[in-house]
Protein backbone atom coordinates (compact mmCIF):
# COMPACT_ATOMS: atom_id res chain seq x y z
CA UNK A 1 0.00 0.00 0.00
CA UNK A 2 1.02 3.23 -0.55
CA UNK A 3 0.30 6.63 1.52
CA UNK A 4 -0.25 10.20 -0.15
CA UNK A 5 1.03 12.81 2.24
CA UNK A 6 0.46 16.50 2.35
CA UNK A 7 0.26 17.59 -2.17
CA UNK A 8 -3.16 16.67 -3.76
CA UNK A 9 -4.39 14.40 -0.96
CA UNK A 10 -4.08 17.73 1.82
CA UNK A 11 -5.66 19.94 -0.90
CA UNK A 12 -8.67 17.67 -1.56
CA UNK A 13 -8.94 16.69 2.26
CA UNK A 14 -8.13 20.90 3.46
CA UNK A 15 -9.79 22.70 0.29
CA UNK A 16 -11.92 20.57 -1.29
CA UNK A 17 -9.87 20.72 -4.73
CA UNK A 18 -6.44 18.97 -5.65
CA UNK A 19 -5.71 22.11 -7.28
CA UNK A 20 -6.15 24.78 -4.77
CA UNK A 21 -3.59 23.92 -2.96
CA UNK A 22 0.07 24.43 -4.44
CA UNK A 23 2.52 21.64 -3.55
CA UNK A 24 6.18 20.91 -4.92
CA UNK A 25 6.44 17.36 -4.76
CA UNK A 26 4.61 14.01 -4.11
CA UNK A 27 5.43 12.56 -0.83
CA UNK A 28 4.24 9.06 -0.44
CA UNK A 29 4.60 6.99 2.81
CA UNK A 30 5.11 3.03 2.10
CA UNK A 31 6.32 0.26 4.53
CA UNK A 32 10.37 0.21 5.04
CA UNK A 33 10.09 -3.30 3.54
CA UNK A 34 8.91 -1.95 -0.06
CA UNK A 35 11.15 1.11 -0.20
CA UNK A 36 13.66 -0.08 -2.50
CA UNK A 37 10.79 -2.29 -4.81
CA UNK A 38 9.27 1.26 -4.76
CA UNK A 39 12.27 2.87 -6.34
CA UNK A 40 13.13 0.66 -8.59
CA UNK A 41 9.57 0.86 -10.28
CA UNK A 42 9.68 4.90 -10.44
CA UNK A 43 13.05 4.33 -11.77
CA UNK A 44 11.45 1.91 -14.55
CA UNK A 45 8.73 4.83 -15.47
CA UNK A 46 11.67 7.65 -15.97
CA UNK A 47 12.40 8.58 -12.54
CA UNK A 48 15.97 9.37 -11.94
CA UNK A 49 17.37 9.45 -8.25
CA UNK A 50 18.05 12.93 -7.12
CA UNK A 51 21.27 12.26 -4.97
CA UNK A 52 23.41 9.61 -6.37
CA UNK A 53 23.59 6.96 -3.80
CA UNK A 54 25.15 3.67 -3.64
CA UNK A 55 23.74 0.29 -2.81
CA UNK A 56 25.21 0.68 0.96
CA UNK A 57 24.10 4.51 1.31
CA UNK A 58 20.67 3.93 0.12
CA UNK A 59 20.03 0.96 2.40
CA UNK A 60 21.40 3.10 5.30
CA UNK A 61 19.24 5.90 4.24
CA UNK A 62 15.90 3.59 3.94
CA UNK A 63 17.09 2.06 7.71
CA UNK A 64 17.44 5.84 9.22
CA UNK A 65 13.60 6.89 7.64
CA UNK A 66 15.43 9.56 5.32
CA UNK A 67 13.24 10.31 2.32
CA UNK A 68 14.30 8.63 -0.81
CA UNK A 69 14.10 11.53 -3.52
CA UNK A 70 13.34 10.63 -7.22
CA UNK A 71 12.64 13.53 -10.18
CA UNK A 72 11.17 12.44 -13.71
CA UNK A 73 13.04 13.04 -16.59
CA UNK A 74 10.80 14.25 -18.70
CA UNK A 75 8.48 16.08 -16.50
CA UNK A 76 10.73 17.22 -13.68
CA UNK A 77 8.13 15.87 -11.40
CA UNK A 78 9.85 14.91 -7.76
CA UNK A 79 8.69 12.30 -5.42
CA UNK A 80 9.64 11.69 -1.98
CA UNK A 81 9.66 8.00 -0.63
CA UNK A 82 9.75 7.77 3.34
CA UNK A 83 9.05 5.10 5.18
CA UNK A 84 8.71 7.15 8.57
CA UNK A 85 6.76 10.73 9.33
CA UNK A 86 9.94 12.30 10.08
CA UNK A 87 13.47 10.80 9.88
CA UNK A 88 15.26 8.71 12.77
CA UNK A 89 16.90 11.72 14.52
CA UNK A 90 13.63 13.70 15.25
CA UNK A 91 13.09 10.82 17.69
CA UNK A 92 9.18 10.98 16.54
CA UNK A 93 8.57 7.36 15.50
CA UNK A 94 6.07 7.40 14.15
CA UNK A 95 6.14 4.65 11.00
CA UNK A 96 3.77 4.38 7.70
CA UNK A 97 2.95 1.30 8.99
CA UNK A 98 1.35 2.88 12.10
CA UNK A 99 -0.78 4.65 10.10
CA UNK A 100 -1.82 2.43 7.42
CA UNK A 101 -4.27 0.70 9.89
CA UNK A 102 -6.07 4.25 10.34
CA UNK A 103 -6.49 4.96 6.69
CA UNK A 104 -8.84 4.17 4.03
CA UNK A 105 -10.05 5.14 0.52
CA UNK A 106 -11.30 8.07 -0.16
CA UNK A 107 -11.59 11.09 -2.92
CA UNK A 108 -8.87 12.16 -4.62
CA UNK A 109 -8.94 14.56 -7.54
CA UNK A 110 -10.79 12.15 -10.35
CA UNK A 111 -9.97 8.92 -8.37
CA UNK A 112 -9.33 7.84 -4.73
CA UNK A 113 -6.98 7.14 -2.57
CA UNK A 114 -5.69 5.58 1.04
CA UNK A 115 -6.09 8.68 3.18
CA UNK A 116 -5.78 9.51 6.97
CA UNK A 117 -8.62 10.81 9.13
CA UNK A 118 -8.59 14.65 9.51
CA UNK A 119 -8.06 14.68 13.04
CA UNK A 120 -4.61 12.32 12.52
CA UNK A 121 -3.62 14.68 9.35
CA UNK A 122 -3.20 17.32 12.03
CA UNK A 123 -1.18 15.78 13.96
CA UNK A 124 0.86 15.14 11.34
CA UNK A 125 1.20 18.03 9.89
CA UNK A 126 1.95 19.62 12.83
CA UNK A 127 5.19 16.91 13.67
CA UNK A 128 5.67 17.53 10.12
CA UNK A 129 5.90 21.72 10.14
CA UNK A 130 7.64 21.23 13.84
CA UNK A 131 10.49 19.39 12.35
CA UNK A 132 10.71 22.09 10.04
CA UNK A 133 10.41 24.84 12.78
CA UNK A 134 7.30 26.36 10.86
CA UNK A 135 9.51 28.23 7.93
CA UNK A 136 6.46 27.76 5.86
CA UNK A 137 3.25 30.17 6.13
CA UNK A 138 1.14 27.77 4.17
CA UNK A 139 1.97 24.94 6.65
CA UNK A 140 -0.08 27.27 8.73
CA UNK A 141 -3.03 27.61 6.22
CA UNK A 142 -3.63 24.08 5.28
CA UNK A 143 -4.60 23.70 9.77
CA UNK A 144 -6.71 26.49 9.32
CA UNK A 145 -8.55 24.81 5.97
CA UNK A 146 -8.83 21.77 7.60
CA UNK A 147 -10.17 22.82 10.68
CA UNK A 148 -12.17 25.15 9.31
CA UNK A 149 -13.54 22.53 6.45
CA UNK A 150 -14.18 19.72 8.73
CA UNK A 151 -15.92 21.37 11.96
CA UNK A 152 -17.74 18.06 12.72
CA UNK A 153 -15.10 16.22 13.43
CA UNK A 154 -14.26 15.04 16.65
CA UNK A 155 -11.00 16.33 17.07
CA UNK A 156 -10.37 14.96 20.42
CA UNK A 157 -8.78 12.03 18.60
CA UNK A 158 -5.70 14.29 17.34
CA UNK A 159 -5.14 14.97 21.21
CA UNK A 160 -5.23 10.97 21.74
CA UNK A 161 -3.09 10.02 19.05
CA UNK A 162 -0.46 12.95 20.26
CA UNK A 163 -0.03 11.98 23.51
CA UNK A 164 -0.02 8.19 22.28
CA UNK A 165 2.72 9.11 19.72
CA UNK A 166 4.70 11.40 22.37
CA UNK A 167 3.91 15.08 20.28
CA UNK A 168 1.65 16.56 22.27
CA UNK A 169 3.96 19.59 22.36
CA UNK A 170 3.86 19.75 18.43
CA UNK A 171 0.70 19.78 17.95
CA UNK A 172 -0.56 21.87 20.56
CA UNK A 173 2.70 24.56 19.56
CA UNK A 174 0.91 24.29 15.51
CA UNK A 175 -2.47 25.32 17.27
CA UNK A 176 -1.24 28.09 19.42
CA UNK A 177 0.49 29.69 16.20
CA UNK A 178 -2.61 29.15 14.05
CA UNK A 179 -4.17 31.03 16.90
CA UNK A 180 -1.99 33.83 17.00
CA UNK A 181 -2.08 34.04 13.18
CA UNK A 182 -5.78 34.18 12.48
CA UNK A 183 -7.43 34.42 16.22
CA UNK A 184 -10.78 35.36 14.92
CA UNK A 185 -10.79 31.68 13.05
CA UNK A 186 -9.43 30.27 15.87
CA UNK A 187 -12.35 31.24 17.99
CA UNK A 188 -14.76 29.20 15.85
CA UNK A 189 -13.00 26.08 16.03
CA UNK A 190 -11.53 24.05 19.18
CA UNK A 191 -9.74 20.71 19.54
CA UNK A 192 -10.97 19.01 22.33
CA UNK A 193 -9.04 16.85 24.64
CA UNK A 194 -5.91 19.41 24.27
CA UNK A 195 -4.33 19.64 27.13
CA UNK A 196 -3.41 24.07 28.17
CA UNK A 197 -0.41 25.00 26.50
CA UNK A 198 2.65 25.47 28.86
CA UNK A 199 5.12 27.39 29.17
CA UNK A 200 7.45 25.45 27.00
CA UNK A 201 4.66 24.93 24.42
CA UNK A 202 4.53 29.02 24.08
CA UNK A 203 8.15 29.40 23.97
CA UNK A 204 9.29 27.50 21.23
CA UNK A 205 5.75 28.69 19.25
CA UNK A 206 7.41 32.10 19.87
CA UNK A 207 10.51 31.63 18.50
CA UNK A 208 9.20 29.63 15.60
CA UNK A 209 7.24 32.41 14.63
CA UNK A 210 9.88 35.23 15.19
CA UNK A 211 12.14 32.80 12.72
CA UNK A 212 9.26 32.67 9.89
CA UNK A 213 8.25 36.60 10.40
CA UNK A 214 12.32 37.46 10.29
CA UNK A 215 12.42 35.05 7.01
CA UNK A 216 15.33 32.54 9.00
CA UNK A 217 15.21 29.10 7.18
CA UNK A 218 16.47 26.03 8.28
CA UNK A 219 18.69 23.72 5.93
CA UNK A 220 17.52 20.25 5.06
CA UNK A 221 20.65 17.94 5.52
CA UNK A 222 21.02 15.69 8.08
CA UNK A 223 24.12 17.26 9.84
CA UNK A 224 21.76 20.80 9.68
CA UNK A 225 20.08 19.35 12.67
CA UNK A 226 22.97 19.73 15.21
CA UNK A 227 22.49 23.70 14.75
CA UNK A 228 18.97 24.13 15.75
CA UNK A 229 18.90 21.02 18.11
CA UNK A 230 18.19 23.06 20.49
CA UNK A 231 15.18 24.60 19.50
CA UNK A 232 14.06 20.90 18.11
CA UNK A 233 14.47 19.47 21.87
CA UNK A 234 12.22 22.55 23.08
CA UNK A 235 9.52 21.40 20.79
CA UNK A 236 9.41 18.06 23.00
CA UNK A 237 7.81 18.13 26.32
CA UNK A 238 9.23 14.83 27.74
CA UNK A 239 12.75 14.49 29.12
CA UNK A 240 12.81 11.13 27.69
CA UNK A 241 11.85 12.01 24.20
CA UNK A 242 14.37 15.15 23.88
CA UNK A 243 17.66 12.70 25.46
CA UNK A 244 16.88 10.77 22.91
CA UNK A 245 17.02 12.99 19.90
CA UNK A 246 20.22 14.65 21.49
CA UNK A 247 21.20 11.06 21.39
CA UNK A 248 20.62 10.51 17.87
CA UNK A 249 21.70 13.74 16.54
CA UNK A 250 25.20 13.49 18.28
CA UNK A 251 25.82 9.83 18.11
CA UNK A 252 23.65 8.27 15.15
CA UNK A 253 25.67 7.82 12.05
CA UNK A 254 24.35 9.73 8.64
CA UNK A 255 25.19 9.05 4.90
CA UNK A 256 27.60 11.86 5.70
CA UNK A 257 29.53 9.86 7.67
CA UNK A 258 29.34 6.76 5.57
CA UNK A 259 31.09 9.17 3.14
CA UNK A 260 33.24 10.55 5.42
CA UNK A 261 34.97 7.39 6.88
CA UNK A 262 34.09 4.09 4.66
CA UNK A 263 34.53 1.20 6.78
CA UNK A 264 33.41 -2.49 7.00
CA UNK A 265 30.12 -3.59 8.53
CA UNK A 266 31.73 -5.35 11.30
CA UNK A 267 33.29 -1.60 12.24
CA UNK A 268 30.25 0.20 11.79
CA UNK A 269 30.40 0.83 15.53
CA UNK A 270 33.53 3.20 15.20
CA UNK A 271 30.95 5.65 13.87
CA UNK A 272 28.98 6.22 17.17
CA UNK A 273 32.55 8.15 17.99
CA UNK A 274 33.49 10.22 14.72
CA UNK A 275 30.21 11.34 13.66
CA UNK A 276 30.22 13.73 17.19
CA UNK A 277 34.17 14.34 16.13
CA UNK A 278 32.65 15.19 12.32
CA UNK A 279 30.34 17.90 14.03
CA UNK A 280 32.64 19.30 15.97
CA UNK A 281 35.06 19.76 12.89
CA UNK A 282 32.15 20.76 10.94
CA UNK A 283 30.82 23.69 13.64
CA UNK A 284 35.21 24.98 13.88
CA UNK A 285 34.54 25.28 9.83
CA UNK A 286 31.51 27.43 10.04
CA UNK A 287 32.60 29.46 12.87
CA UNK A 288 35.94 30.19 10.99
CA UNK A 289 34.08 31.08 7.81
CA UNK A 290 31.88 33.09 9.87
CA UNK A 291 34.49 34.98 11.37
Amino acid sequence: PVLPFKGPALGQMAYGDTLQRQYDDLDLLIERANIAGARDLLVAEGYEPVHALTARELAFQIRNGWDICLRHKETGIPVELGSTLVPYPYAVDIAASDLFPLAARGPCGPGDALVLPPPVVLVCLCVHAGKHLWQRLGWLCDIAALLTRHTDHDWAEAGEFARRHGVDRLLASGLDLFSRTWPEIAETVAVSGQSKPDAGTGSFAEECLSRLVSGQRKEETPDDIASTLGLHMRGREHITDRCRMLARVVFAPTVSDVRWLQLPSWLAWIYVVTRPLRLLLNRGRQARTAA
